[in-house]
């Protein structure tokens, strides 16, 4: 959501949160009062109080793919996140994984791959990509095969020779794009489409936002794992002849954010609204309030 380094033990969806409520209530400026829903026990993320009147809520969620998140999720629950001890000499290594990879599994065996490697002078392996010649010794195909089965795409051995001080580990990296699905959104209007029927969606729109009293319901989705970098580029660069969304009745505002935005321009909204069609917020063009006043 930003291009500064993430703090990877916050809860993304909170994180998600606190982008999104300041871009609200600019938007909203003097026209009413935004309360953040984190300061109470309600379940939607925040209310608007209208001076004449009128009455909205808003719920923020990612669009998260929920195994990437998993394998992110348990990344972060180990003292060293992205790194794997090896024995002694055996050296630095890299390795990047698929969408398959499990981390559990992983940390359990890939020093038995990575010596297996060791013992047949292999250390530069594409698994996702070299092809293995039927002809070729058996313990070779057997380390490509074992790479594959662990979700391993490719594995590296680095030189250590002018460091100061040697590192016997492996860094792992994870996947953090969805996986190709072969239906990729066309549009945003798709998009939205699929993210609202998504389970989380769903959970979003039915079970908050449309049971809720309220003239407006905002839904703010938060661009993340499970959308396809085609829908990244539009939102980064969103225009105003994106085509109509088409959403449940009672859904009156819908904004989207990219996942990563540069701080030097700020964040960069999009608000679809049902009376108006689309508006590209860029907080960074839009007057500051007064904080004096």
């Amino acid at each position: 959501m930003t291009s500064e380094v993430p703090d990877y033990k916050a809860n993304p969806a909170r994180l998600a949160e606190q982008v999104a409520i300041p871009i609200v209530r600019q938007w909203l400026g003097s026209d009413g009062l935004l309360l953040d829903g984190s300061a109470t026990s309600s379940p939607i993320d925040f209310v608007i109080d209208y001076l004449d009147g009128r009455h909205a809520v808003g719920d923020v969620w990612l669009d998260a793919d929920e195994t990437l998140m998993a394998v992110w999720g348990d990344l972060f629950k180990q003292e060293r996140h992205q790194e794997i001890e090896l024995d002694r000499g055996w050296g630095l290594w890299s390795l990047g994984l698929t969408h398959d990879a499990n981390g559990r599994i992983l940390r359990r065996d890939l020093p038995k791959l990575i010596g297996a490697c060791l013992a047949i002078n292999q250390t530069n392996l594409d698994f996702e990509h070299s092809w293995i010649p039927p002809e070729a010794p058996e313990a070779l195909r057997d380390l490509y095969a074992h790479g594959g089965a662990l979700g391993i795409s490719y594995l590296i051995r680095h030189d250590t020779a002018d460091q100061t001080e040697s590192r016997d580990a492996a860094i792992y990296f994870p996947k953090s794009d969805p996986k190709p699905t072969g239906t990729e959104p066309a549009n945003l209007r798709e998009w939205i489409n699929r993210v609202f029927t998504d389970r989380a969606g769903a959970k979003h729109i039915h079970e908050k936002l449309l049971p809720a009293m309220a003239d407006e319901r905002h839904a703010f989705v938060v661009a993340h794992t499970g959308t396809p970098a085609s829908i990244q580029r539009r939102l980064a660069t969103l225009r105003l002849n994106e085509p109509d969304l088409v959403v449940p009745d009672g859904i009156t505002h819908v904004w989207v954010l990219p996942r990563y935005v540069e701080p030097a321009t700020g964040p960069i909204a999009g608000l679809w609204t049902d009376t108006h069609g689309w508006h590209v917020i860029n907080l960074a063009d839009r007057p500051q309030p007064d904080s004096e006043g």
